[in-house]
């Protein structure tokens, strides 16, 4: 062995000694070779990296808006098939009902209510069997169309038509815009087509979305039919929307792939692009996200630019080194040893010199990097490295063993063992090496690593480390958005309905839990007085509070608009979803200050047992909102638990809804009329209209029944205004010393329009202002101050009495009659029940008189049934009696003959009285707002 070496270098060494330039000369060409050869393969491997891990990028963030348009256009089935269930609930069986029930303005003020918050709706409309518009959320009223001949109602109203149906993305007829139309068959319960109902989405919405959650600036963000004709495009290009340019998401829709990533020179901006599409699911639409490659490969360039400038550093590093060397060997003959020594001083320098701009061009790099020999031993690293891992400086040196990272990684607290674990089962698993290797890591302080592998020609290995944080942060937020309210953070219904199923499965293993169904009390009246920035922020204000009540276990939901719903683990005491509730409550009773307002509302909430009430999620749903019904029912501002009885009660509400409809077009209701006195004269001065219902079979239905319910329907205001012109019309044929009082229900107040119903009432009879005595109740006073207050103070300067009815019944705040334009103030009926027996209740009573009188306002006892309740008021200077003990109500026809009745002397009126008294007459019910 030792001969064959020696006769192996000899002829080498005789080469370089006898042709030292050629030689030379070859060894300059190599390095330079090997340099450039390295520059490039680094600069191309970076640079496909960068756009695979774009690629990758920009297909999961078109699947996640795919996803989220997915849940937003559910938004509007959700919407349709609660106007389908109203339907449902009325039942409709023919066409004739179907027309006379959902041609009402009522069902308009529905449609357009539904669809409101909606910015991507357009609208909602209702067709008939024939075709023909009978509502609409654009128009009222109604003009005549005829939508016979579209596509979906073709398909609908086929034998064997389908109950939903997409419409392929058109242009909307009226504005131009790009629109897909959901319709939804309507059926009788026997199965006849009555009609369709349907939804518009408009795509003009997602131009403003999607500039918001474009990833990057030069981000393009796009929807597309599946026929390849562009819906949207952000930013916008005029001319391109309603075409199908030649894109990289055309081509690949053409050939019938509506999710992956393609390459393509974009027809539009003649941008080279990198494209990933996503259909969105059940829709016939694909969401398109494309960047420009340049604009990806911008980081890569300045790398790249590192990267040359050092290799050319290099390359020029060598050539005068090798220039040196052949000019200093021509003299070699002369000076072999000190050509000799410059050689090998001017060597040593590049070698330096290669060095330094090496370690320049790393450590400038963003990301971490280190190099590993066939022995796993550390050869190259840059500072980052050390940086990212949290790494010891005595670890980082030449020549340290992998595993000597690896525990200092560890020791450091930012890797754990289970991140080594994987990486190494990530090595094991792979069998082609050839191709680099990635995984993440999330470490201890918050970051995101994703971690590359990649084997290197001599056996060794490339390690990088990139801060992938705000990537990842970027796809938690669209994520989060998909599953959550926008307006407060917490879970929308989808999210809620999951964890619903979840729950549910707990009680079938033996936990029980709670819904409850919250329902903001006045909230409406918030929006209307101080506009939807303040409703906003008492929404958030509110879920700050629920926060507080609830535990961190509790899920708390926004299902939309002033309805939250709670899912409540219950452990052995199931007491524990009433003791939430009073919480809310409570909390939500108090006054809230927001922008200079006090504002205040409360709570309803309706609570359902798992697996008391129901072990599906439907169930529970159906018997939580059946509770808050009762609550509503019960006054508000309560909480109550379900019980199997709501649901009959359900049943016979909604029935009574229906007879409430046709006798208001039936004329199934009159106007009666109460008398009052004076005190003194015992003259009629006025009387009051009650309102009394009917029915055709000769059954009566009590106003306490009737009336919350016409105020929950809203009918109670075209049936307000209906008494109102009916009672003025019959006052005018009265004398002119006798006033009509008429009560108004507090939700008449809600509405704008009442002063002008009052205006107008009064024109149409020819009644003096003076004339009319309008009536509230003091549950009004609690509602929005500042608002009531106008609308009287507008109504007493048209002429008009305001009186204050129920006086004393529970609310009563003497401050009411100092803030409130009252003329007239009504002592309550249950006022004169004791009157006379107890010294107490008497000073009560008497202090309320003087009071009023002392502050200019009249005063009226009603409920008086005997003369000793009658001669007390007298006695204290009450101006005016209401009772049995004059009349009770009577018909218009009869108040002629009652005038006259009354007109006799006091000796014959006292005799009347006693024998009114001694009639066994049942008391009519007042009406809580209208009578």
């Amino acid at each position: 062995m030792p001969v064959m070496s020696f006769t192996l270098r000899n002829p080498i060494r005789q080469y370089f000694t006898w042709r030292p330039v050629p030689a030379a000369a070859s060894i300059g060409i190599a390095l330079a070779v090997s340099i450039a050869f390295a520059a490039v393969l680094l600069v191309h491997h970076q640079r496909e990296r960068e756009i695979a891990d774009n690629t990758r990028g920009l297909a999961t963030y078109a699947m996640m808006l795919s996803a989220h348009l997915e849940s937003s256009f559910a938004v509007l089935e959700a919407v349709q098939a609660g106007v389908l269930d109203q339907l449902r609930g009325e039942n409709v069986a023919n066409e004739q009902q179907f027309v006379g029930q959902v041609s009402t303005l009522a069902m308009h003020d529905v449609l357009t209510a539904r669809v409101a918050a909606i910015h991507y709706v357009g609208g909602l409309t209702l067709v008939d069997n024939r075709g023909m518009l009978v509502n609409s959320t654009y128009y009222w009223p109604m003009p005549y169309r005829d939508l016979s001949d579209r596509e979906y109602f073709k398909v609908l109203s086929a034998r064997d038509g389908p109950d939903r149906y997409i419409t392929k993305p058109i242009r909307n007829r009226a504005n131009g815009e790009w629109t897909v139309y959901v319709a939804r068959r309507i059926s009788s319960a026997t199965g006849d087509f009555l009609g369709v109902l349907l939804g518009e989405i408009n795509f003009s919405y997602f131009q403003a979305f999607f500039s918001q959650v474009a990833p990057q600036s030069d981000a393009v963000v796009s929807m597309f039919d599946l026929g390849g004709v562009m819906l949207v495009r952000q930013p916008a290009i005029a001319g391109v929307v309603g075409t199908a340019p030649n894109t990289g998401a055309y081509r690949l829709l053409t050939k019938g792939i509506d999710r992956g990533t393609t390459r393509n020179m974009s027809p539009i901006d003649h941008t080279d692009r990198i494209i990933a599409i996503h259909r969105v699911p059940t829709y016939p639409m694909v969401v398109s996200l494309s960047r420009s490659v340049d604009a990806i490969l911008l980081p890569w360039r300045e790398q790249r630019q590192y990267i040359v400038i050092v290799s050319v550093l290099l390359e020029l590093a060598l050539v005068i080194s090798i220039a040196l060397v052949l000019r200093h060997l021509k003299g070699r003959e002369r000076l072999r040893a000190l050509e000799a020594s410059l050689v090998q001083a001017e060597i040593d320098r590049a070698v330096a010199a290669e060095s330094v701009r090496f370690n320049v061009a790393v450590n400038a790099m963003a990301q971490g990097l280190c190099m590993f020999d066939r022995d796993h031993r550390l050869t190259v690293s840059n500072p980052r490295f050390k940086e990212m891992l949290g790494l010891p400086s005595k670890t980082m040196t030449s020549g340290s063993p992998l595993a000597l990272l690896i525990r200092g990684a560890v020791v450091s607290g930012l890797i754990s063992i289970a991140d080594i674990r994987q990486l190494k089962d990530t090595l094991k698993s792979t069998n082609d090496l050839s191709q680099a290797l990635s995984t993440t890591w999330d470490i201890k302080d918050g970051r995101s690593l994703l971690v590359t592998l990649d084997r290197m020609p001599d056996e060794g290995w490339l390690m990088t480390v990139a801060d992938i944080t705000e990537r990842r942060r970027a796809e938690a937020q669209i994520a989060h958005m998909a599953r959550h309210d926008g307006l407060t953070g917490l879970d929308n219904r989808t999210e809620f309905r999951d964890r619903l199923e979840t729950a549910v499965g707990l009680v079938a293993r033996g936990l029980p839990h709670a819904v409850l169904f919250l329902d903001l009390d006045h909230f409406k009246n918030v929006n209307d007085a101080w506009g939807h920035p303040i409703g906003d922020a008492l929404l958030q204000a509110v879920t700050s509070r629920i926060r507080h009540c609830c535990r961190d276990i509790d899920v708390i939901a926004r299902l939309g608009g002033d309805e939250f719903a709670i899912i409540q683990p219950l452990g052995a005491d199931l007491s524990g979803a009433g003791a939430l509730s009073e919480r809310i409550i409570g909390e939500l009773s108090r006054p809230f200050d927001l922008a200079g307002h006090q504002l205040h509302i409360g709570c309803s909430i309706g609570i359902a047992l798992a697996p008391k009430d129901g072990r599906e999620p439907d169930k529970l749903l159906k018997s939580a909102d059946l509770a808050l019904y009762k609550a509503k029912s019960d006054g508000r501002n309560c909480y109550r638990f379900f019980e199997p009885t709501l649901d009959e009660v359900l049943q016979r509400r909604r029935v009574l809804e229906l007879d409430l409809r046709h006798a208001l077009a039936s004329n199934e209701f009159q106007v009666h009329y109460q008398p009052l006195i004076d005190a003194r004269s015992r003259q009629v001065c006025a009387f009051e209209a009650l309102l009394r219902w009917y029915r055709p079979d000769g059954s009566t239905i009590p106003p306490s029944d009737f009336i919350p319910v016409a105020e929950k329907m809203g009918l109670i205001h075209s049936l307000g205004r209906w008494v109102l012109t009916t009672a003025c019309q019959e006052a005018k044929k009265w004398p002119a010393d006798v006033s009509l009082a008429v009560n108004l229900s507090p939700v008449q107040f809600n509405r704008h329009d009442l002063v002008d119903g009052v205006r107008e009432a009064l024109d149409a009879s020819g009644l003096a202002p003076q004339r009319l005595q309008l009536e509230i109740t003091e549950g009004l006073l609690l509602e929005d101050v500042a608002e009531t207050v106008s609308t009287l103070q507008q109504l007493r300067d048209m002429g008009v009495c305001i009186a204050v009815d129920d006086f004393g019944s529970g609310y009563s705040s003497m401050s009411y009659l100092l803030k409130f334009p009252f003329d007239k103030v009504k002592l309550d009926r249950s006022l004169m029940t004791n009157l006379g027996r107890r010294e107490q209740h008497d000073i009560v009573v008497q202090s309320i008189i003087a009071m009023c009188n002392g502050l200019g306002m009249r005063t009226t006892g009603v409920g008086v049934e005997t003369q000793e309740q009658l001669a007390f008021l007298q006695k204290h200077g009450c101006t005016e009696v209401q009772g049995f003990l004059i009349s009770k109500a009577i018909p218009a026809r009869q108040v002629p003959e009652l005038l006259a009745d009354l007109s006799v002397s006091t000796e014959r009126f006292a005799t009347r009285s006693k024998v009114v008294t001694a009639r066994n007459v049942k008391k009519s019910t007042k009406l809580p707002a209208l009578t």
